[in-house]
C-alpha cells in the first residue's frame, strides 16, 4: 500500500491510541520519506508529544502522544540527501529507542542538538552504521555519511570499530568543533562536551591528531585502548590522556596542555608543550608517564613541569626519561611518586629550578641540571646504577645544590661502582638534615665554592674517593664560618665524610690555607691538591694517617719536609702529626726537594714533571745527619731516578722521577783514589772506592 506520508503517518499513529498515562508505552512513531526529494526532519518534544518537523516547510509529519511512544522510526530516502536532527532541548526517553535509516546512497547525514546530558556513547559498527546512546536514550542508525553531536554533554565516548581503524581527530568544517573520522566507521563531529573518549576497542587502531582549533567546552580528551597516537598539527586541550600499546609521538613545539597522562606497552613516549605542564589530573587511569616493557619517555615544555603524585616510569626491559624545561621561569618540580628507568638512564634539564621530593631511581646513570637550583628531599632521594655496572650519578647548578634526602646515587651498601659528581660553580653545597649518608658513589666528586654540612647532615659516603674541589676561589681548610670569600671546610664536615680517601682541591690561580688544626677521626688518607702555595696561617695543622702534597701547577718550588712539617716555598710550614706516610708530588717544574727522615713517617717523593732530557729537573736532597747505618738504592729510569733511602734510626724515604741526587752529609759522599801523587807507566796502580 503507498500512501503520502501524512497519512502514513495519520494511519501509524492510529493504531495504538490510549490515554496519556500509559505505564507501559508500546507506540511507535515512524515516519518514511516517500518523495522525490531529500528532507530535513527535526525529533522533538513539543508539550506531551513527540513529533517529527520538516524544517523546510516548519509542518509536522508525523507525531505521538510522548508518554505512550517507546519506539521512533525515521527512514530517508534513496539516491537522496536526509537529515535528521535529535533535539534534546526538551528531555524525553523512549524504552525501544530510535532507529534512523538514511536510506541506500545520498548523502544522509544526523545531528544531536541541545538539552544537556550527563553520559553519552557512540559504537561505530561499519563505515555507516552505529549507536549512539544518550542517558539511556538509544538512537541507532544506518546508511549514513557525518553525524554532528552539538548537544552540550558531561562525558562523550566514541567506541571504534572491533578491527584496525585509522583515526583522525580534526577540526571541524565549523569553528568550536571537532571531528574523528575513519575509512572504518562514520564519522563523528562534536562539540559542548566535557570529557571525550576515544575507545580503539583494543584493536590494532592509529589515531592521528590535526586538531589546532579545541571544540567547544572540552575540559578533558582521552585516547585509549588504541596502538599509536601521533599528530600532524599543535592541539590545545586542558587534560589530555593516552592509553596505547605502541609509540606515542607528539612532538609538536606547539601543543598546550595543562594536565598530562601517557601510558604505553612497548614503544616510546614523545610530548612536547609550549608552557606549563602538570603530569596526572587527567583520571585515575592517567597519572603519570609509564612504558610497561620497552620504550623511552622524553618530555619537553617551555614552562614548569610538575608532577604532584605520578609515576614516570621507562620500559621495565628498555627505554630512558628524558625531561626538559626552558626559559627563565620554568622548573620541574617532583612533589612524589616516582621517576624510574628500569633499564635506562634518567636526564633531568631545567631553565631554572629542580626541585625534588620523590624517588627517582635509574639502573644506568642519573644527570641533573639546573639553571639556578637543585633542591632534593625525601626519603631515598635520587639513585643511579640499580645495576651495578658503574654508571655515574651527576648533578650541575649554576647556584645552589641543596638535598637532605637520604641518598644522591648509591647502588647498595658496598656495591658502588659509578661516580657521584656535584657542580655548583656559581653558588653552594648544602647537605642538610638527612637520617643518612647524603651522598653516595664508588667515588664522589664536588665542585663549589661553598660547602656546607649541616651537624645532622648525613654526609658523604665513598669506597674509593671524595674529591672536595673549589670553582673560582681559594681553599680555607679549618674555617666554620661558611662565608663566601673562599670554600671553607671546617674539621667537622671533613668528619662526616666516610671514605678511604679525601682529596681537597683549589681551583687554578688559588691556593690552599690550613688555618685550624684538622684531625680526621677515620682512618683517611688526605690529599691536598693545587696550582698554587698550600700553606698555613695561625694554628693550622693536620693530624691523618696518610697525608699527600700535590702541587698541578708549572711554577719550580722549593719543599722542605722533615719530621714535623711541611712547607713548600713561598708558603709557611703546614705543621703535621699522627702521619705514617707522607707524599711529596712535585709540579711541572724543576723542583727542589730538602727531606731530614722522620723516626716514624716514610715519606715519598715523586718529582713528576720536567722528565728527561728537560734541564736541570727535579733535585732531591736527603739530609742523613744523625741518621744511622744509611744505604741508599737506586736505579736509573725513563723518567730519572727511581729508589730509596734506608736508616736504622729512621723510617724510609723513597723517590721517583728525580733528575739529580744529593746529599748534606759527608758519611754518603762517594770517593776513589790509589793513595798516590804519581804514577810510573808500565805498574799497576790500585784504586780504593
Amino acid at each position: 500500500m503507498n500512501l503520502p506520508p501524512a497519512i502514513l503517518s495519520i494511519f501509524v499513529l492510529s493504531i495504538s491510541f490510549a490515554s496519556e498515562a500509559v505505564a507501559n508505552p508500546s507506540r511507535t512513531l515512524m515516519y518514511v520519506n516517500r518523495s522525490a526529494d531529500g528532507q530535513q526532519l527535526i525529533l522533538r518534544r513539543d508539550g506531551e508529544r513527540l513529533v517529527i518537523v520538516d524544517q523546510r516547510s516548519y509542518t509536522v509529519v508525523a507525531s505521538a502522544p510522548a508518554r505512550e511512544t517507546a519506539h521512533v522510526t525515521v527512514r530517508g530516502a534513496d539516491d537522496r540527501d536526509d537529515t535528521l536532527t535529535l533535539d534534546l532541548s526538551t528531555p524525553f526517553s523512549l524504552a525501544g529507542g530510535i532507529d534512523y535509516d538514511g536510506g541506500a546512497a545520498g548523502w544522509d547525514t544526523l545531528v544531536i542538538t541541545g538539552g544537556s546530558v550527563q553520559k553519552e556513547r557512540v559504537t561505530q559498527r561499519t563505515p555507516h552504521d552505529g549507536v549512539v546512546d544518550l542517558d539511556g536514550l538509544v538512537l541507532r542508525y544506518t546508511n549514513l555519511e557525518p553525524v554532528t553531536d552539538l548537544a552540550a554533554a558531561s562525558s562523550l565516548t566514541v567506541n571504534g570499530t572491533a578491527g584496525l581503524d585509522a583515526v583522525t581527530i580534526s577540526d571541524g568544517a565549523v569553528a568550536g568543533q571537532a571531528t574523528i573520522s575513519s575509512p572504518t566507521f562514520e564519522s563523528y563531529t562534536f562539540s559542548n562536551k566535557t570529557n571525550v573518549v576515544f575507545d580503539g576497542l583494543g584493536g590494532g587502531d592509529s589515531v592521528t591528531i590535526n586538531n589546532p582549533t579545541t571544540p567547544t567546552g572540552l575540559a578533558n580528551l582521552i585516547i585509549q585502548n588504541v596502538a599509536t597516537v601521533g599528530q600532524t598539527a599543535p592541539f590545545n586541550y586542558p587534560a589530555f590522556g593516552v592509553s596505547a600499546t605502541g609509540t606515542v609521538n607528539l612532538p609538536d613545539v606547539g601543543n598546550n596542555v595543562t594536565n598530562l597522562g601517557i601510558v604505553t606497552v612497548n614503544g616510546s613516549i614523545t610530548y612536547r608543550d609550549v608552557d606549563d605542564i602538570t603530569i596526572g589530573g587527567v583520571s585515575p587511569a592517567f597519572i603519570g608517564l609509564r612504558v610497561t616493557n620497552n620504550g623511552s619517555i622524553s618530555l619537553v615544555t617551555g614552562g614548569t613541569m610538575t608532577f604532584p603524585a605520578s609515576t614516570i616510569e621507562s620500559g621495565d626491559s628498555s627505554g630512558d626519561v628524558f625531561l626538559q624545561t626552558f626559559g627563565a621561569g620554568s622548573d620541574i618540580t617532583l612533589v612524589s611518586g616516582t621517576v624510574q628507568a628500569h633499564a635506562g638512564s634518567i636526564t633531568e634539564i631545567s631553565g631554572r629550578d629542580i626541585n625534588s621530593t620523590a624517588l627517582v631511581l635509574a639502573t644506568d646513570f642519573i644527570t641533573l641540571t639546573a639553571m639556578r637550583d637543585i633542591a632534593l628531599a625525601g626519603i631515598d632521594g635520587v639513585i643511579a646504577d640499580l645495576a651495578h655496572t658503574g654508571a655515574n650519578a651527576t648533578a650541575t647548578v649554576g647556584r645552589d645544590f641543596i638535598t637532605n634526602a637520604t641518598g644522591f646515587k648509591r647502588g647498595s651498601f658496598g656495591s658502588e661502582l659509578g661516580t657521584t659528581t656535584l657542580n655548583a660553580l656559581a653558588g653552594s653545597v648544602i647537605l642538610d638534615d638527612s637520617p643518612d649518608y647524603t651522598l653516595f658513589g664508588q667515588n664522589v666528586n664536588v665542585t663549589t665554592d661553598r660547602l656546607i654540612m649541616s651537624t645532622f647532615s648525613g654526609g658523604m659516603l665513598a669506597s674509593g674517593v671524595v674529591t672536595i674541589s673549589s670553582a673560582s676561589a681559594p681553599v680555607d681548610l679549618g674555617s666554620t664560618t661558611d662565608a663566601a670569600a673562599a670554600l671553607e671546610i671546617s674539621n667537622v664536615e671533613i668528619n662526616r665524610i666516610s671514605t678511604p680517601s679525601i682529596v681537597v682541591a683549589s681551583s687554578p690561580g688559588f691556593g690552599i690555607t690550613v688555618t685550624q688544626p684538622m684531625t680526621l677521626i677515620q682512618p683517611h688518607a688526605l690529599t691536598l691538591r693545587s696550582a698554587g702555595t698550600i700553606t698555613s696561617t695561625g694554628s693550622g695543622s693536620l693530624n691523618v694517617p696518610t697525608l699527600a702534597f700535590d702541587d698541578v701547577g708549572t711554577t719550580a718550588r722549593t719543599w722542605t719536609v722533615d719530621a714535623s712539617s711541611v712547607t713548600m716555598s713561598p708558603g709557611a710550614a703546614i705543621p703535621y702529626s699522627g702521619v705514617t706516610t707522607l707524599q711529596a708530588n712535585g709540579g711541572g717544574a724543576s723542583d727542589t726537594f730538602n727531606v731530614t727522615p722522620a723516626p716514624t713517617t716514610v715519606i715519598n717523593i715523586d718529582g713528576n714533571l720536567p722528565t728527561p732530557p728537560a734541564s736541570p729537573g727535579d733535585s732531591l736532597n736527603v739530609n742523613t745527619s744523625g741518621t744511622t747505618s744509611p744505604a741508599l738504592g737506586y736505579a736509573s729510569t725513563a723518567s730519572g731516578f727511581a729508589g730509596g733511602y734506608t736508616f736504622g734510626n729512621r723510617a724510609a724515604v723513597n723517590f721517583q722521577e728525580i733528575e739529580t741526587l744529593l746529599s748534606t752529609a759527608t758519611d754518603l759522599g762517594v770517593t776513589k783514589t790509589d793513595g798516590a801523587t804519581t804514577a810510573t807507566a808500565g805498574n799497576t796502580v790500585t784504586y780504593t772506592i
